[in-house]
């Protein structure tokens, strides 16, 4: 009787390990979202002077290129903010509303309206990059170049993270809670004397 109760236990374990492969794994599971280092060649990209419209017509194709899901619904795992500054030859420039939404999808990185707050919601536990949020958007973005501004022998492309200068590949930044994050390009009599700071609003 005992060992009809031990097959019985076995058996379970079998159906339940069967089970697991037929039923989809949890949206963690999928493989991390890439940053690649030449966003050139993306479909759509802007390569012009700002102000930027979100380039919608190949925001798809451009997905697929990152390896970023077009998701029907903002994820809730992973639920984080940011605010990006663009300040070229001593102005702002906008960061523009709708940014990772078209066609009846979103994108884990996107933002809602022009404040520059970055929101990424995620059904994925994974680190985002600035490069990639500037892939979605549909802008170009380097270590040298931002849309059609590009460093030369007068102007420079900065990037700032939470007051500090960032001496990475500012594609390769991450996306941290609450970080400011600051994108400078000009001359250097352009640049600021001092950073934007932002205060996030109450429950972000």
């Amino acid at each position: 009787m005992k060992s009809k109760y031990i097959l019985y236990f076995i058996g379970g374990i079998v159906i339940l390990g069967v089970a697991g492969l037929l039923i989809p794994s949890h949206s963690t599971s999928l493989p991390p979202a890439t940053t690649i280092s030449d966003p050139s060649t993306l479909p759509g990209i802007q390569t012009s002077q700002g102000p930027w419209q979100p380039e919608t017509a190949h925001f798809s194709e451009r997905l697929h290129a990152i390896g970023l899901p077009a998701l029907a619904a903002e994820g809730a795992l992973l639920h984080i903010h940011q605010h990006l500054d663009i300040i070229v030859h001593g102005q702002p420039l906008a960061v523009s509303a709708g940014i990772g939404q078209g066609g009846g999808f979103i994108s884990d990185i996107h933002t809602h309206d022009a404040s520059g707050i970055i929101h990424v919601e995620s059904p994925r536990a994974q680190t985002f990059t600035l490069g990639q949020f500037f892939d979605v958007w549909g802008v170009k973005f380097t270590a040298q170049c931002i849309g059609g501004y590009c460093a030369d022998s007068k102007n420079t492309l900065k990037v700032y993270s939470n007051g500090k200068l960032y001496d990475g590949d500012p594609r390769q930044l991450a996306l941290a809670k609450y970080e400011q994050i600051v994108v400078v390009y000009g001359t250097q009599e352009e640049q600021p004397k001092t950073l934007p700071t932002f205060t996030f609003p109450p429950n972000y």
